[in-house]
């Protein structure tokens, strides 16, 4: 089969190539730190709701309320998963000087 453009010249009948363990295992990893970062911030959101209403009403007209309060859980959401990814690095990559 000729491919001039570089494309595969794999037939739609040969098997799809395995990934690596690897690629396997860090997507495994951030998704665990997204649902870390998702259950962190429902819990916030259930425990403080009350709260973050009062405190986002004082906006009054210059922002809707639910708005300001999605964008606020999504950048908690956010921040969370960040901080998830870090620690996780932190904790199972090892020390710069023991290579």
């Amino acid at each position: 089969m000729n491919t001039p453009d570089g494309a595969s010249s794999r037939s739609p009948r040969d098997p799809v190539p395995e990934l690596p363990r690897a690629n396997v295992r860090t997507a495994v990893v951030h998704t665990g730190c997204s649902v870390v970062g998702l259950t962190v911030t429902v819990a916030i959101a259930v425990l403080f709701y009350a709260e973050l209403v009062a405190a986002v009403e004082l906006l009054q007209v210059h922002l809707l309320t639910s708005t300001a309060l999605v964008f606020l859980f999504i950048w908690l959401w956010g921040g969370v998963w960040v901080v998830a990814e870090v620690l996780w690095a932190w904790r199972t990559e090892p020390p710069a000087g023991s290579r």
